[in-house]
């Protein structure tokens, strides 16, 4: 998958600064992707380029000869709405800050870098590129399909964490109904050797209405052999993977397994840990989700366009209403929980649309996005049974106390060390809400043993 930049930067050791930060980067942390580095020296030049070759990022200084940053922006857009354009500049006045934003840049960082914020902004570029290739995507990263018609998500694996934040989605997520033990099983030990052997590795999971693909990068670092060893010992059949010098791809068939026993055998029975529904929750709220750099407030905040400052501190004005439509959950008929279940929605909807368009709360969109789905299906049952209204009522109480906790400490008083500090609380407090009432709901207990089994 090509994917194209252009860095328009008239001093020259900056330009060549900025082209080796963006290439190692690329080889990282995206290195299925073949990057193309444009350069330019002056705005006109940048033009120039642009009109003659899309570009999926532009960096963009401001001060140059010829046509300066603002006049080739304005000019970009002229032909192209979408492409994000990140501009690096050493103005940094409110004024300057609001030009530049209001010439269309996407984003703003200030002169001299700081590499973290840097790289994170380009990391939120190129996941905002992949998120839009999911719907077609004619160059599927995995070694069975040529075509991949649905959704994409990547995993970039560096430590335990990381690896931990990849079985947590798909325990938890979406593949709580497919029979995947195995697959999953070998999946994470194999990753886990990865990182004892100071590796990193990116997993990308693809989906058609059919099938589900994990595909594992960089699998040169490890033996072919141990690899096909591992595949056989447990169980993996042939058509089930695809092995090549540098990919792993699996195959998981979407066969619903609701009234299956699943067959394990009792080597791998043997090598898992077998937790309860508290200990997971305990885990995951141990959990500290990144972008694998710390970003601290005052960082990520100086360089944040402030229309999404205010945005998101005039929320904490709708979190109040939010309240009342809490209380009045409790304290209503049944006919009418509904509407309050919907009014709660509304406001729940529009700070996820803030928070997915900020994208570095990645984690915290999901996390939304999840609950989000549960309270628009949500039983009826739930709404008409007194006790378990007023239970829902409170979780989401405690849900809109943390929140509004959280947008003090991170964009009023800005305390906290790195802003993704809450992103695993919340993350655990939206899955208890939901594992709760599907519980409640259900004739069954929660979920079987099997589900909760840990590597």
């Amino acid at each position: 998958m090509k994917f194209n930049i252009l860095i328009a930067e008239d001093e020259d050791a900056v330009r060549e600064v900025l082209v080796s930060i963006v290439k190692m980067f690329f080889v990282k942390e995206y290195p299925f992707l073949e990057l193309n580095v444009f350069t330019a020296i002056n705005g006109q030049e940048a033009l120039d380029i642009a009109k003659k070759e899309h570009q999926d990022m532009i960096l963009s200084d401001i001060i140059m000869p010829k046509m300066n940053g603002l006049e080739f922006i304005r000019n970009v857009r002229n032909f192209d709405k979408g492409v994000p354009i990140l501009v690096l500049s050493a103005l940094s006045s409110d004024k300057d800050i609001e030009n530049i934003m209001q010439s269309g840049a996407t984003n703003y960082t200030s002169k001299p870098l700081n590499g973290k914020l840097f790289t994170a902004q380009i990391r939120v570029f190129v996941d905002f590129y992949l998120r839009r290739q999911n719907k077609y995507n004619s160059k599927a990263i995995n070694l069975f399909s040529k075509y991949i018609y649905k959704r994409k998500v990547e995993f970039f694996i560096d430590k335990e964490e990381d690896l931990f934040e990849f079985w947590e989605y798909i325990i938890v997520g979406i593949f709580e109904q497919y029979k995947v033990q195995s697959i999953l099983h070998f999946v994470y030990e194999l990753e886990f050797l990865m990182i004892k052997k100071g590796f990193s590795n990116t997993i990308i999971i693809e989906e058609n209405s059919e099938n589900f693909y994990l595909t594992l990068l960089n699998m040169d670092k490890l033996d072919k052999k141990i690899i096909l060893e591992e595949l056989k010992k447990r169980g993996i059949k042939e058509e089930e993977y695809k092995l090549d010098d540098f990919f792993l791809s699996l195959l998981i068939l979407k066969e619903e397994e609701e009234n299956k026993e699943t067959k394990v055998d009792e080597q791998l029975a043997s090598s898992r840990k077998k937790i309860d529904i508290q200990e997971q929750k305990e885990v995951i709220r141990d959990i500290r989700y990144t972008i694998h750099e710390d970003v601290t407030p005052e960082e990520f905040l100086s360089e944040l366009d402030p229309t999404y400052e205010d945005k998101i501190e005039n929320f904490l004005d709708d979190l109040s209403l939010v309240a009342v439509d809490i209380y009045n959950l409790e304290n209503t008929s049944s006919e009418e929980a509904k509407k309050n279940i919907q009014d709660i929605l509304k406001y729940l909807e529009n700070f996820n649309y803030i928070i997915s368009s900020l994208a570095l709360f990645n984690v915290i969109n999901r996390s939304f996005e999840h609950l989000i789905e549960f309270l628009k299906d949500i039983d009826n049952e739930i709404l008409q049974n007194s006790e378990k209204r007023v239970l829902l009522s409170k979780m989401l109480q405690g849900l809109a106390d943390d929140l509004e906790s959280w947008i003090i400490m991170l964009f009023i008083e800005r305390k906290a060390d790195d802003i993704h500090y809450f992103d695993a609380s919340f993350s655990e407090n939206c899955f208890t809400i939901e594992s709760t009432f599907m519980a409640v709901d259900t004739s069954n207990d929660f979920v079987e043993e099997d589900d909760l089994e840990f590597f």
